[in-house]
């Protein structure tokens, strides 16, 4: 099939269209966390965000505007929850049935999103939000942050170009697609859900879902984006990421290894409570996954139906995964490992080739898989930074994810001293 027709019309939407077009077009994760936060009453917590680009090679600023960034953040701000979203999410197993449901849609409806402070003076944007006391609206600002300054730079590098030249990068793009679905096609046990919705152009993940969707429907087991998956009928994926780890830490932390020990037993307990096995996935790796694995209770491991590696050489964490439940008596292909962490398509083939006899593989593969492009990737994160003036602390499996005030505090806690140091690229 001819694509370019399809190809001309989203380079016109990337060129010309704000960038966010939706309520729940960030990651379902988000609205996994704020259910969460909104029913056991943590939504008076605090928060206070930054923006950090970790690809430091190149000087992002010089390829923004601010005026620009806050007219994308305006519409944003204006963007209404429709009702056929609101269906959507309320149709959402384990989900949309959850005690407190009505309440959280609630919010959607009609938080406010909080204004950002943006600065492009050196080299490296200073933007950050937050402070009030409503974490959720705050931390709902994440994703699209992301979303809108990728799309802001890949709109400058391509505002350069030609039209032919512009052409040429989504066809190459377009190309790699095919090749990565023939691979999966020829090995029909690997399975994959698409992670890329943060540092990616959205309207060319949409047309990438939209092949995913008609080549592999038996491979692709879902995507993060609620947006995407309402479009194309396929499961939404998404249960926890590392904020609500480094909040319950950093109001918890006196110094010691046992606070951090204990704000996460509570987390993961109290998570597990509400969703149960099929909505809870561990992410060990915050305070680094051995620390992880020492402090959990068997009992609440086993509750858990997979944990999702992402900061750590998956040749490494996926055996320590499928273990890591062995040990806690659980059959290993009953239990998920997840690598997430900048991995292609030729990565999850090799994964599920290497370990698939020895336990059950979900491969999630994000930035490489939704932005294949002749365009530079970046690092970008949005982290929550503080929670009720308490610093937060990422120490991550890779100790090029480390970020805090106070990491160097909580290292020390830990005898923390990990060594594998993985550039970010993606």
């Amino acid at each position: 099939m001819n694509y370019s027709k399809e190809i001309n019309m989203l380079i016109e939407k990337i060129m010309e269209d704000y960038i966010i077009q939706s309520v729940i077009g960030d990651d379902f994760y988000k609205n996994t966390m704020g259910l969460f936060i909104s029913h056991h009453g943590y939504n008076d917590i605090r928060t206070v965000w930054k923006f950090s680009n970790r690809t430091k090679n190149v000087a992002l600023s010089y390829y923004l505007d601010e005026n620009k960034i806050q007219d994308e953040y305006s519409h944003f701000r204006n963007l209404k929850l429709q009702a056929a979203e609101e269906d959507y999410l309320r149709s959402i197993p384990n989900f949309g049935n959850k005690p407190g449901i009505d309440a959280y849609i609630d919010i959607l409806k009609s938080q406010t999103v909080p204004e950002v402070n943006v600065c492009l003076l050196d080299e490296q944007p200073d933007i950050s939000w937050g402070g009030g006391p409503d974490w959720i609206s705050q931390s709902r600002l994440e994703i699209p942050t992301l979303q809108i300054m990728i799309g802001l730079y890949y709109r400058q590098l391509l505002s350069r170009m030609s039209k032919t030249e512009r052409e040429q990068i989504f066809k190459t793009g377009l190309k790699r697609l095919l090749e990565d679905i023939a691979l999966l096609k020829k090995n029909p046990m690997t399975k994959i859900v698409n992670f890329g919705n943060r540092r990616v152009l959205l309207p060319w993940l949409d047309f990438v879902m939209s092949i995913l969707v008609q080549e592999i429907p038996d491979q692709l087991l879902g995507c993060s984006s609620g947006l995407m998956a309402m479009k194309y009928g396929i499961n939404v994926s998404g249960t926890i990421a590392h904020e609500p780890h480094m909040v319950f830490a950093a109001l918890a932390f006196d110094g010691t290894e046992e606070s951090i020990k204990q704000s996460q037993i509570k987390l993961l307990t109290e998570w597990v409570n509400f969703y149960g096995t099929e909505g809870s996935v561990v992410l060990p790796d915050t305070f680094g996954t051995h620390n992880m694995i020492k402090w959990l209770p068997t009992d609440l491991v086993a509750r858990y139906k997979g944990a999702r590696i992402d900061s750590k050489d998956p040749m490494i964490g996926i055996p320590e995964i499928h273990n890591w439940f062995k040990n806690c008596g659980c059959d290993p292909f009953t239990k998920a490992a997840i690598p997430s962490d900048g991995i292609s398509i030729q990565d999850a083939v090799m994964f599920q080739n290497t370990f698939g006899k020895d336990g059950l593989i979900i491969n999630a593969p994000g930035t490489i898989l939704g932005s294949n492009l002749d365009l530079p990737h970046l690092s970008i994160v949005g982290k929550v930074h503080s929670a009720n003036r308490k610093y937060c602390v990422k120490l991550s499996d890779n100790i090029a994810k480390k970020m805090g005030v106070l990491s160097e505090e909580y290292a020390m806690a830990l005898n923390y001293h990990e060594n594998y140091n993985k550039t970010q690229i993606v």
